[in-house]
């Protein structure tokens, strides 16, 4: 990301809208975050992975949207994002309460939490 303070705006757009159309979500989102280009909407909110999502939050009962909005929010489509609070994955969870949550809900199969 550190190049990309190094391009103008345009350039930064330019890199942004590549990065979305390669289906580099984390990317064109970081890169698209100027005020000009908040219209972007395609590109700055990315539904990645969208007939594995909509399968997954229909089969646990959830809205495929919610989801999705989490998975932007949380970790930008970025499956490798680990935050401050050593929250990891797609939806940033802590490994202990992903352990506990899986465990509730009857899934006891290993969790991939970066999957």
């Amino acid at each position: 990301m550190f190049l990309l303070s190094k391009l103008d705006s345009d350039e930064r757009r330019q890199a942004g809208l590549l990065a979305s159309m390669e289906g580099w979500g984390e990317y064109g989102i970081l890169a698209l975050s100027a005020p000009a280009d908040r219209q972007i909407y395609q590109a700055r909110f990315p539904l990645l992975q969208a007939d594995t999502l909509t399968a997954q939050a229909s089969a646990n009962q959830l809205d495929s949207a919610f989801v999705a909005g989490l998975i932007r929010q949380e970790s930008a489509w970025d499956p490798n994002a680990v935050s401050h609070a050593n929250a990891i994955g797609l939806m940033q969870m802590l490994p202990g309460t992903a352990a506990m949550t899986a465990k509730s809900i009857g899934f006891g199969a290993k969790i991939n939490l970066t999957d």
